[in-house]
C-alpha cells in the first residue's frame, strides 16, 4: 500500500547536519510516510549516514547517483515517489515533531492542493534566529485569484517571505506529476522561485498555516550563503527559464521590480563582497553594470524602481545601483550589511 507522504531529501556533503535532519524525519508522530534520500555524488560520510539509517528504518528509499545539483537530486525524488502528498526537505534542516501530523490534517479536512507553514532560520554561531511569515493569520483561501497573489509573494523580496521557498511545504504528488512540474536541471538561483510559480498556476484551494514547524540551518556551507563565482552565468540561466515560464502562463504582476533588486542584491552579496573575488573595486563596478547593459537582465533592470522595494535600507542600496553608484556601495560595506 502507498504511503500518504513522501520526503524528499537530496543530499551533497551533508555529513555535519545529516544526522540531526534525519532524526527529525524519522520522530515524527505521524507514521504513514516514505523517506527517499538522494545522494548526489557526495565526497563525504553522507553515504554511510543514509545507509545507516536505511537499515534501521523501513521507510527509507535510499538513492545514489553523480553529482548533478539539487534540482536534479529533487526530481529523482520525484520520479521515485509514491504518496498522495510530496514534502521537501534540504539536508541542513530539521522538521518539528508534528510537521507531518499538522500539514496533511489540514490539507484532507480542506482538499487543499498546497499547505505552508513558516519555518525559522537559524545560526548556531550566532544565535541568530528568523522567522519568515508571508501573512499573519493562518486562512484557507479558494477562488482563481490564488494563482496570481501566490506569484506576486512568489517573487516579493519583502523580509521574512516564506512563498518563495519549497520546503514547509505540502504538495500534491498528482498536480507535480500530471502537470509534468519539476525543478530546471543545472538551474542555481532561484530554482525554488520557479518550481513554485508553475505550481501556483495549478492551484485553487490553499491553506496557510501562521506556524514555525520548520528550522533553517545556517552556516558558511549552505546554498544560500555560498560564493557564487559564475553568479552572472547562473542568473543568466534563471531569467531564459523566467521568460519562458511568464510566456507560457501569461502571468504578470507588480513584482518585477522586487526580482530584479534581489538579482542585484544577489550579485553583490554572494559575489562582489565577497572576499574570494579578489577583483578591484573599478573592476567589478564595469562586470556589473557591462552585465546590466548587455544581457538579458536588462530589460528587467530597467523596471526596477526604488520606490517599490521594501525596507528604507533596501531603497538606498537600490538609488545607488541605479544611478552608477555601486563603486560607493562597494567602498563602504556597512551600507550592504
Amino acid at each position: 500500500m502507498a504511503p500518504k507522504v513522501s520526503i524528499i531529501v537530496p543530499i551533497y556533503n551533508a555529513g555535519k547536519t545529516l544526522k540531526n535532519c534525519l532524526t527529525s524525519i524519522m520522530e515524527q508522530s505521524f507514521s504513514d510516510y516514505e523517506v527517499i534520500l538522494v545522494n548526489d555524488g557526495s565526497e563525504d560520510d553522507s553515504g554511510s549516514i543514509c545507509k545507516e539509517f536505511e537499515k534501521r528504518h523501513n521507510n527509507i528509499i535510499y538513492l545514489e547517483q553523480k553529482n548533478q545539483g539539487a534540482s536534479c537530486a529533487r526530481n529523482t525524488g520525484l520520479e521515485r515517489a509514491a504518496g498522495r502528498y510530496v514534502v521537501f526537505v534540504d539536508s541542513d534542516d530539521r522538521i518539528d515533531a508534528n510537521f507531518l501530523k499538522i500539514m496533511t490534517g489540514f490539507a484532507e479536512k480542506n482538499n487543499a492542493q498546497l499547505v505552508a507553514c513558516e519555518f525559522t532560520n537559524y545560526d548556531p554561531e550566532t544565535g541568530f534566529k528568523d522567522r519568515r511569515c508571508s501573512y499573519d493569520k493562518s486562512f484557507v483561501r479558494s477562488g482563481k485569484k490564488i494563482k496570481d497573489e501566490l506569484t506576486f509573494k512568489a517573487f516579493d523580496n519583502k523580509a521574512g517571505q516564506n512563498m518563495t521557498n519549497t520546503v514547509c511545504k505540502l504538495f500534491l504528488r498528482s498536480i507535480l506529476d500530471g502537470k509534468d512540474i519539476r525543478f530546471r536541471p543545472y538551474i542555481k538561483l532561484f530554482e525554488d522561485t520557479l518550481f513554485m510559480t508553475e505550481y501556483y498556476q495549478h492551484i485553487d484551494r490553499f491553506v496557510y498555516l501562521h506556524i514555525s514547524l520548520y528550522d533553517r540551518l545556517l552556516h558558511e556551507g549552505s546554498e544560500i550563503k555560498s560564493y557564487k563565482p559564475d553568479i552572472y552565468k547562473e542568473i543568466t540561466s534563471t531569467l531564459k527559464e523566467y521568460y519562458a515560464l511568464k510566456k507560457k502562463y501569461g502571468f504578470s504582476g507588480d513584482y518585477e521590480s522586487r526580482f530584479a533588486w534581489d538579482i542585484c542584491k544577489l550579485i553583490i552579496n554572494l559575489n562582489l563582497l565577497r572576499k574570494e573575488n579578489t577583483e578591484s573595486i573599478p573592476d567589478k563596478n564595469k562586470r556589473f553594470y557591462r552585465f546590466v547593459s548587455g544581457s538579458i537582465f536588462h530589460d528587467l533592470y530597467k523596471k526596477m524602481d526604488m520606490n517599490k522595494i521594501a525596507g528604507k535600507r533596501n531603497r538606498i542600496k537600490c538609488f545607488l545601483v541605479k544611478n552608477n553608484l555601486l563603486t560607493l556601495l562597494l567602498s563602504y560595506k556597512k551600507i550592504v550589511k
